[in-house]
């Protein structure tokens, strides 16, 4: 890898969290949020996601996870 593509995949990943940072809640649009989800949130996601990937069994329970929590009563949060 050289310097030049790790200043794109990082230059990626903060337009790609500014992006992201239009859906954040208002606490969360600073500049220290942007920086988190750009370069932690973003990366982490994407490990979990390949990592679900590879073990198809995660992949199965994360969407059965999914699925119940979509289909919840709203009126029952907390």
């Amino acid at each position: 890898m050289t310097l030049i593509d790790f200043g794109a995949g990082v230059t990626g990943l903060l337009f790609l969290g500014g992006l992201v940072m239009t859906q954040m809640p208002k606490h969360w649009q600073t500049t220290s949020g942007w920086l988190l989800v750009s370069l932690a949130g973003i990366p982490l996601f994407c490990m979990a996601i390949a990592i679900m990937v590879k073990v198809p069994m995660l992949l199965f329970g994360v969407m059965g996870w999914a699925c119940f929590h979509a289909g919840r009563n709203p009126r029952w949060r907390r």
